[in-house]
């Protein structure tokens, strides 16, 4: 379901239009987007408590695990970049000028 509702979204996403997200579709569309994959990083961590990482019928041992562990630290890596400069912007608040 998780799945079919993350391919709505996508297909909403209009990336030439969305260069900059400032529009109230935009905004909303990142939300489900950030809903969607702290879903499938959730079920990812549960998955590798209950499995297991390495050995046989963990959870690295199975290839669409592998792909769904790809999938998951590739978004950690987009979230990251999305909300990197708010970071940034942040700690200049808080470091003085010399």
């Amino acid at each position: 379901m998780c799945i079919l509702f993350n391919c709505i979204t996508l297909g909403m996403y209009q990336p030439c239009a969305d260069e900059v997200c400032t529009s109230s579709r935009c905004r909303l569309l990142e939300m489900f987007d950030d809903f969607i994959f702290a879903f499938f990083a959730i079920e990812m961590m549960i998955k590798t408590i209950a499995m297991g990482i390495t050995g046989k019928g963990s959870y690295m041992s199975d290839s669409w695990n592998r792909l769904d562990c790809f999938i998951v630290f590739a978004g950690c890596r987009v979230i990251w970049n999305r909300h990197r400069y708010d970071f940034v912007d942040v700690a200049r608040l808080k470091i003085p000028n010399k």
